[in-house]
């Protein structure tokens, strides 16, 4: 580990256990994780425009379950179904991470009796219908812009245990972020977003209605933890520039510039 000049680490979790293992404290730094730059950037508003026409919302709000996975289908969708009984209104976007996996979601929302339709069956010329309540992505490169017209976005692949899904692409849209216990891919970003307040962990279908619920009827609070949520990114993005300089300092010295 004393070979290494500068040690740039993500979290200071991840700087004890460089220390633990025998760096040169004088060495090491906490900067971030590189890999979140230029999500600002992808966070395109015209882009989520494009989307609108197909999705007919109005003045419907729309909630976002990105890159669902199997298991998950029965705690969301339940979630979801106690949710329309106070805001009847919800249009649920549910993307599943794998689109095969689409056509289960489809019968569990047959079986709690909740109206759903495929997105490859709308377009601008047939849009969503007012009574359809779930649409269930099946598509590649949807979620991103959706997260652009939603109002809180639930991170899926949490409720199981796979170990979650990023949560700074829907805080990137400025968005309220909430997600399952399982977030072990992505703990970092967990923990920075939940020290802002601007996200939360949600246990059990009961605590994501309740979450839901929160970020519908209380739009001012709600608007607190995304733009929140987006500050957490803006200051991450910075972190591949501030990797890539310190490299360039490094190798200066030694003519490589």
């Amino acid at each position: 580990m004393r070979r290494f000049d500068k040690l740039s680490m993500i979290t200071r979790l991840d700087a004890e256990r460089a220390l633990a293992l025998g760096a040169d404290r004088a060495g090491l730094r906490v900067d971030g994780n590189a890999k979140y730059a230029g999500l600002i950037q992808r966070a395109d508003p015209e882009a989520a425009e494009g989307l609108r026409a197909r999705l007919n919302l109005g003045q419907a709000p729309l909630l976002v379950a990105g890159s669902v996975r199997s298991g998950e289908e029965e705690p969301v969708l339940g979630a979801f179904a106690q949710l329309l009984q106070s805001h009847p209104q919800a249009v649920l976007a549910a993307v599943p991470r794998h689109v095969e996996k689409s056509p289960r979601w489809l019968q569990t929302c047959a079986r709690l009796g909740i109206a759903a339709d495929l997105w490859s069956g709308l377009s601008d010329e047939t849009p969503r219908k007012p009574d359809t309540q779930v649409i269930v992505v099946d598509a590649m490169g949807v979620l991103m812009p959706l997260y652009g017209l939603s109002r809180v976005a639930f991170l899926g692949a949490s409720l199981v245990p796979l170990g979650g899904q990023n949560p700074m692409e829907p805080a990137a849209w400025g968005l309220p972020v909430c997600y399952g216990k399982s977030m072990e891919d992505f703990i970092d970003a967990a923990q920075a977003l939940e020290a802002a307040g601007a996200a939360k962990q949600v246990n059990h279908a009961g605590e994501l209605t309740a979450f839901w619920s929160h970020c519908l009827a209380s739009p001012g609070q709600a608007d607190q933890m995304g733009q929140a949520a987006r500050e957490v990114v803006r200051r991450w993005s910075d972190a591949a520039r501030t990797a890539a300089g310190l490299i360039l300092r490094e190798l200066k010295p030694q003519g490589a510039l």
